[in-house]
């Protein structure tokens, strides 16, 4: 926490002059602000990158080229089963009782 502190440039004594409240305001303006300086960057090396390519490449984008922790990849459901269900619990010994209605 001290250290997010001083990457904001704040001073120890402003630090710890601080409410829970202002420095998570500051925190979370200071993260807006670089996720800003990296979505400028990388869309600045998609365009270097694609006028470089050639007709046979296909261009990219700037989430293909850096994907940012902001920028969660969707979660796809995963379903099973009955039958799979019952081989995964023979396979670790676990009786199988399927509920019936």
């Amino acid at each position: 926490m001290l250290k997010s502190a001083f990457e904001m440039g704040l001073t120890p004594d402003q630090f710890w002059d601080l409410t829970w409240r202002e420095y998570s305001l500051m925190l979370e303006t200071y993260e807006k602000k670089e996720e800003a300086k990296w979505l400028h960057t990388r869309e600045i090396i998609a365009m270097i990158y694609n006028t470089n390519i050639s007709k046979k490449t296909q261009a990219k984008s700037g989430k293909q080229i850096i994907p940012l922790p902001s920028e969660k990849p969707q979660k796809t459901e995963i379903t099973s089963t009955p039958a799979q269900f019952e081989e995964a619990c023979k396979m670790f010994g676990i009786p199988f009782n399927p509920i019936k209605n």
